[in-house]
């Protein structure tokens, strides 16, 4: 059973209207948007209770045929009409009441306080018959909306691509010459102070950090720009020697 079920609840007595409502309610039908249910969907030796039970289980919309008889029912005021105002309560199920014939309805307590169709709560019977299907044709363009709105239409059906997901640039591949470039910046001191010397290469670990850095900065201070080691005049204990 579907879950975009309408359920129609009336006597067999209004049967006539139910049909009338079934006919234009098709027009929904057709485009696989819902299915319309009444008692005259159950088969011989199906069990008509259980039927009807899943119905109102399934439904979500229902449709009342509000007159003397489906009021003074009592299937329907002890069975239909408490489940079914029990999920609108709980579940906002939408209950749709039409006044097809005149009686006293608005002294039916959980009746009076809803709004039916006719909106000027005149039976359809008491209407020329076109207006009466003018005012069926308005409760089924309203239904067909909230159809519309608890099945909104993807994408794909409305002949609309997907949206695109998001796509993350792919990271820069580092050439060898950039690695090895990287790789020179890192040998080069951190002070632009110290005076470059020629001379051999100060030893060291392949990583390009020394052991011993400050043995190979005096080494290196001890050398002219030219790669000359400067003569330093040995320091003489006796004062007296200097001039």
């Amino acid at each position: 059973m579907s879950d975009r079920l309408i359920f129609i609840c009336y006597s067999r007595k209004d049967k006539e209207w139910k049909e009338l409502v079934e006919s234009q309610l098709g027009l929904i039908e057709q485009q696989g948007k819902c299915e319309v249910w009444s008692d005259s969907e159950i088969g011989v030796g199906q069990d008509w209770y259980k039927r009807i039970e899943d119905a109102l289980q399934n439904a979500l919309v229902a449709i009342l045929l509000i007159s003397e008889y489906s009021l003074n029912s009592d299937f329907i005021r002890r069975e239909e009409v408490p489940r079914l105002l029990k999920r609108r309560k709980q579940e906002g199920l939408r209950i749709l009441p039409i006044l097809v014939k005149d009686c006293a309805f608005e002294m039916v307590e959980w009746l009076d306080p809803m709004q039916i169709v006719p909106r000027d709560r005149r039976a359809l019977e008491q209407m020329r018959k076109a207006t009466a299907r003018t005012e069926i044709r308005q409760l089924v363009q309203e239904i067909a909306k909230i159809f519309k709105e608890a099945n909104p239409p993807s994408a794909e059906s409305q002949g609309k691509p997907p949206p695109e997901r998001a796509r993350s640039e792919p990271s820069p591949k580092t050439t060898q010459g950039e690695a090895q470039k990287d790789f020179e910046q890192l040998r080069k001191p951190e002070s632009d102070s110290t005076i470059a010397v020629k001379g051999p290469p100060l030893s060291g670990p392949a990583s390009g950090y020394e052991e011993n850095p400050s043995k190979h900065l005096v080494e290196a201070s001890q050398q002219t720009t030219g790669g000359f080691q400067a003569q330093v005049p040995e320091k003489k204990d006796n004062a007296s020697d200097t001039t």
